[in-house]
């Protein structure tokens, strides 16, 4: 073999090395990101979701979202315009007054609509019952705590739907409402599959092209599963990554463009 061909073979050889090395220490970095990410998720989770103490608020009122995942939502409020914004899942309308105030400012014809079992007052009052545990702990911007109802954009901007989502008689008015129209779509009820695809197919499927839907709470499982076979399905909706540029969502693959 002669020195050239010596060369050659050893600038290969090190050129393969070079790779494998900058691909495993590439895949460790992504690896050890996505490790951190999940760490800081699991630890806001436990500290602010479940332990009602210290919940994030919006207007004094308790809204149960990621404080970056509220962001990108107002983001998309503001790039479609929506007329409607249908939220699936009340819990005490912290979040809809929050959706509500961003629409008022971008579409001042828009309408919040959103469904839940139990009414702003129920929720509260369970969230309550479970505060007493922490009655020795520092209660942060939670104290006298209004109700979202009581504000005025309440009453002109949202419509409360109490029932199941499921409900033929509530997915017949809320489908006649929206159908065709540019709907800005957030489902965050129960995480079951089923549940989450029944809600996708029922609001998701009658919307216009450009409207997005996101799913709350596809870091669990089933919420997950319920997204990637949506998608499979019907392919004109993809899932929009750039939305989770933040890192930290609770919507990984949730964020769902109606491109066609």
């Amino acid at each position: 073999m002669g020195n050239n061909e010596k060369k050659t073979r050893l600038t290969k050889i090190i050129l393969f090395v070079t790779c494998m090395i900058f691909l495993i220490s590439f895949n460790i970095y992504i690896n050890t990101g996505r490790r951190l990410v999940n760490r800081f998720q699991g630890y806001f989770l436990k500290q602010v979701f479940r332990e009602p103490y210290s919940r994030p608020t919006f207007l004094g009122v308790r809204s149960m979202q990621f404080p970056s995942d509220n962001w990108v939502a107002q983001e998309i409020i503001y790039e479609i315009k929506p007329d409607f914004i249908l939220e699936i899942g009340t819990a005490e309308g912290g979040t809809a007054l929050f959706y509500a105030t961003i629409l008022e400012k971008v579409n001042e014809q828009g309408k919040v609509i959103t469904v839940s079992r139990d009414s702003p007052d129920e929720w509260r009052k369970r969230v309550d019952e479970k505060m007493k545990k922490y009655s020795h702990k520092e209660v942060i911007g939670q104290k006298n705590i209004p109700k979202a109802y009581e504000y005025k954009i309440w009453k002109e901007k949202i419509i409360f739907i109490e029932g199941n989502s499921e409900d033929p008689r509530i997915v017949d008015r809320v489908t006649k409402m929206i159908e065709g129209r540019k709907v800005f779509i957030l489902l965050d009820s129960l995480k079951k599959k089923n549940h989450v695809l029944k809600n996708l197919s029922h609001y998701a499927l009658p919307v216009a092209a450009g409207s997005y839907v996101m799913v709350h709470d596809t870091a669990t499982p089933e919420a997950y599963e319920a997204v990637q076979e949506f998608v499979k399905a019907n392919d004109n909706f993809q899932i929009d990554r750039s939305r989770e540029r933040f890192l930290v969502t609770l919507s990984p693959s949730g964020f769902l463009k109606k491109i066609k």
